[in-house]
């Protein structure tokens, strides 16, 4: 069934998951059969206009805890810019790191 666009500039989303850390044989092994842990994101989209905005909060896959902020501009040519700042908070080795990235895709 097919939708009619929305007109809103703004949107939240949740995805919860339930993950296992794979063996590197590409064999549907696993490392260590205990290793389980739940991640999770709560995202806000935000559409300026001329730029899109993400901003992803949660749990990543070792255990730490941070926010990344998409920031996205697709341009007539079909060139998109993307800048991503993050910042991650290591609980087991009381360590922060910040980091950014910037892309041309």
């Amino acid at each position: 069934m097919a939708l009619p666009p929305m007109a809103k500039l703004a949107a939240f989303g949740v995805d919860v998951n339930a993950v296992k850390q794979r063996g590197f044989a590409q064999d549907f092994s696993f490392l260590n059969p205990q290793y389980r842990i739940m991640t999770g994101h709560a995202s806000l989209y935000w559409d300026a206009g001329f730029l899109n905005a993400t901003l992803r909060a949660g749990q990543y896959l070792a255990g730490d805890k941070g926010a990344t902020l998409d920031l996205s501009r697709v341009f007539r040519n079909g060139v998109k810019m993307v800048l991503l700042p993050q910042k991650q908070m290591f609980l087991q080795h009381s360590l922060v790191r910040a980091a950014l990235t910037r892309a041309f895709m």
